[in-house]
């Protein structure tokens, strides 16, 4: 935060606001966070969902997924989004945050927010 520029400060709190819906296990959001069993997290199913936890007017997902996109911190990108036929899943950096106490695990998906070349 003292770091940051103060424009950033709207979006440092927007990170503030998804922490405790960051799943322990997974660094995923969803709504059961303590959940240890991947087929039994409960993602966020839109944007729009989400919306109304961080205080945003539903019809302004897509400048919701803009700011999450926006997020960094350190230089690090904060959010990205998992996409398949079967769901989607937004997912957090765990260099920037993670609840877990066995950061090795996390490894593939500290891999997923690097940057490549």
């Amino acid at each position: 935060y003292e770091k940051s520029k103060p424009n950033e400060h709207k979006k440092l709190a927007l990170l503030i606001k998804i922490l405790p819906y960051i799943s322990f296990k997974f660094n995923i959001l969803c709504k059961n966070p303590s959940c240890e069993i991947i087929t039994e997290v409960e993602r966020f199913k839109s944007m729009s969902e989400l919306c109304e936890l961080v205080g945003y007017d539903k019809a302004n997902s897509t400048r919701l997924k803009n700011d999450l996109f926006k997020l960094r911190v350190n230089e690090e990108l904060v959010i990205g989004i998992f996409e398949t036929d079967y769901g989607k899943s937004i997912l957090v950096n765990p260099l920037v945050y993670y609840k877990g106490t066995r950061l090795e695990d996390m490894k593939g998906l500290i891999d997923i927010f690097s940057k490549t070349n």
